[in-house]
């Protein structure tokens, strides 16, 4: 169950002065918790967990007093208990009469005597669609799609256009998407008479690339389960050769007429033509996509600003052999053994392709559902968080063969709706007990609540239930939290109590869906 829908405000902060037995920690803020329905609904019932022995003494609590403690917790939840799981030292229990989720939790996290206390919540499967063919679409697995789509499978207001030989306007798997499209080689509208009908079958492979209906029970799921299509023909030979003005024409058309990604899977990207109508798009508040072309050859001499270039991967996440390289290109994405729509007479059929051609459109596709995400982000928004969130599969960092790397829907996806990439925890070499201590988590989107623990015990595992992640410390300690500033940092600060002097603590930041690494230290 992927939980990274849900929004959970993280405020509080536990005091560290020692308590006396059963005295209430400051928690200073509320614990907040809202549904995502049809992922994650309350249930009328929540999850506790006592503090444990360990983080009671550290806090002060001599040995009785920290048993009467959790004995105390116990009793808390112990009416309307439904179970108790040793193996965790959880507590499950309905909600009490005339309470509701938000109101109890805090309540009971007021005490000072919880670990956690969370909804039990009601979960859903990972939107995984039913079309038949989907296990041989490969690509969606590598490209994290299934992860995307916990945030979003489109929005059918967001329109994608894309420039080709056309499309198989019957097509099961494509036809509730289309809108009427445009021949460029006669400049005339679909709807003056233009013919926008496959006369080749590639523009067939590529629209299904960007959003084939997907969880209709058909075939198989474009990256965009919900969008509108908008198609140019940019060739009238059943060859598929177009001249250069009908492709940069049609892409224009494209964002012209509401499309705020266009792509075009053809020869011509070097020209000083492509790139010019790439800067247009962009000043059209658009996205111009194109491929780098299937020639095995390493092309230098132009970088074009205002075009995203795409480059081919594989199953092993290497540079397909045939993908062109060099400085020009942006990004590689799928583009081996791509499971699509194909032309037919019969409208429902599929096939296997290969080439940059397909690498290009799923691109396209993963921006339409970055902006389905969040619909106020900027071009170059987009494309940065594009950038990104690519995996490195070649060289690290920027490269001349993969560019930014291979496209992570999920991960691009993740970011575009406010989720976490690169999260990373900053802690000083040199601690001092008894002195101030600053935290900083960065990678962090602004404005999300990011929680700061401890461990004086060692790298391990303890499960964080409201966070959905297990932190990688043995008995981890909640310490505090922050939000994060438009630079995209959480900065938390306190000071370390003497009597830590002398010990090895190990440290680590973590928000809904996302944790950072490990830092151990020694306090002097």
């Amino acid at each position: 169950m992927n939980i990274k829908t849900t929004s959970l405000l993280l405020t509080a902060a536990l005091t560290f002065s020692a308590p006396n037995a059963f005295a209430q920690n400051d928690l200073g803020g509320i614990l907040r918790f809202e549904e995502a329905p049809g992922v994650m609904e309350f249930s009328g019932q929540l999850t506790a967990r006592p503090l444990q022995m360990d983080a009671l003494l550290e806090q002060g609590y001599s040995p009785d007093a920290a048993q009467a403690a959790r004995e105390h917790a116990a009793g808390l939840v112990d009416e309307g208990l439904i179970e108790y799981v040793e193996a965790t030292d959880e507590y499950v229990f309905t909600l009490a009469v005339d309470s509701d989720e938000n109101s109890q939790i805090n309540e009971l996290m007021n005490s000072g005597l919880f670990e956690y206390v969370e909804p039990n919540w009601l979960c859903y499967p990972s939107r995984t669609p039913n079309d038949p063919k989907f296990g041989q679409q490969w690509h969606h697995n590598k490209m994290n799609s299934k992860d995307a789509w916990d945030y979003t499978t489109g929005d059918a207001n967001f329109i994608a256009g894309w420039v080709d030989t056309g499309v198989d306007l019957q097509h099961e798997d494509l036809k509730d998407h289309l809108l009427s499209g445009y021949n460029s080689v006669n400049r005339k509208t679909q709807a003056n008479g233009g013919d926008v009908s496959d006369i080749n079958g590639h523009g067939t492979n590529t629209g299904g690339c960007i959003g084939a209906v997907g969880d209709n029970g058909k075939g198989l799921a474009g990256i965009n389960w919900t969008v509108k299509l908008l198609p140019v023909r940019c060739s009238n030979s059943s060859g598929g050769s177009a001249y250069l003005n009908d492709i940069t024409d049609g892409l224009r058309w494209c964002v012209d007429n509401g499309a705020k990604t266009a792509s075009a899977s053809y020869g011509g990207v070097n020209s000083s033509s492509a790139g010019t109508t790439g800067n247009y798009i962009k000043g059209q508040g658009g996205l111009c996509f194109w491929s780098s072309g299937n020639e095995y050859t390493q092309i230098n001499g132009y970088d074009h600003a205002g075009v995203i270039i795409v480059g081919s991967s594989g199953q092993s996440d290497t540079k397909s052999g045939f993908s062109n390289y060099g400085a020009f290109v942006d990004v590689v994405a799928p583009g081996e053994g791509i499971w699509t729509t194909k032309n037919s007479s019969s409208n429902n059929s599929y096939s296997s392709v290969s080439g940059t051609s397909f690498s290009c459109p799923l691109t396209n596709g993963v921006c339409a559902l970055m902006w389905a995400a969040n619909p106020s982000l900027t071009n170059d928004e987009v494309e940065q968080m594009l950038f990104d969130t690519c995996k490195d599969i070649e060289s690290a960092g920027e490269d001349n063969k993969t560019g930014h790397g291979r496209v992570d829907a999920g991960a691009a996806v993740a970011m575009a709706s406010g989720g976490v990439t690169d999260f990373t925890l900053i802690v000083p070499n040199s601690l001092t007990a008894g002195t101030s201590l600053t935290l900083i988590a960065e990678g962090v989107a602004p404005g999300t609540a990011v929680s700061f623990y401890y461990s004086l015990r060692g790298t391990g595992a303890t499960w964080v239930g409201s966070l959905g992640i297990f932190l990688e410390m043995k008995n981890a300690v909640f310490s505090g939290s922050a939000s994060a500033d438009a630079a995209g940092q959480a900065t938390y600060s306190r000071v370390i109590p003497t009597r830590g002097a002398g010990r090895d603590v190990w440290i680590q930041a973590a928000m809904v869906g996302d944790i950072t690494q490990v830092e151990q230290r020694y306090i002097n």
